[in-house]
């Protein structure tokens, strides 16, 4: 037993990826963006979701099931820098405010955001 608590101590100490994701649609080019404290696991909640057909976001629930999961890629966009800020989620906030502003002066669409 003393293993598995060490194991789990290990894991609350490990400093996961913090940032700013996109989901994107490879046929019309619409993103869903999102922010996670947990870069590595996001795409895993993200793409069961998707595959049960429990995706809050409709439109891109049907554009996935229409289009397949072959159409769509998971991207990290951007990281967050500093690990010792206190505030992780007003800076991620910041982080995706930034990466929206930069895409819609691309003009890309997205799914979850106006």
């Amino acid at each position: 037993m003393e293993n598995k608590k060490e194991i789990k101590q290990a894991y609350k100490e490990l400093k996961l990826p913090k940032g700013v994701f996109q989901l994107k649609n490879m046929v019309n080019n619409k993103r869903f963006i999102g922010t996670s404290t947990s870069l590595y696991t996001v795409w895993n909640s993200h793409r069961f979701q998707l595959n049960n057909g429990t995706h809050p976001f409709k439109e891109l629930q049907t554009d996935w099931n229409n289009l397949g999961e072959g159409n769509f890629v998971f991207e990290i966009v951007e990281i967050l820098k500093d690990e010792e800020l206190l505030n992780h989620k007003q800076e991620l906030k910041v982080l995706e405010e930034m990466v929206l502003e930069e895409f819609r002066k691309q003009n890309i669409q997205f799914y979850n955001k106006k």
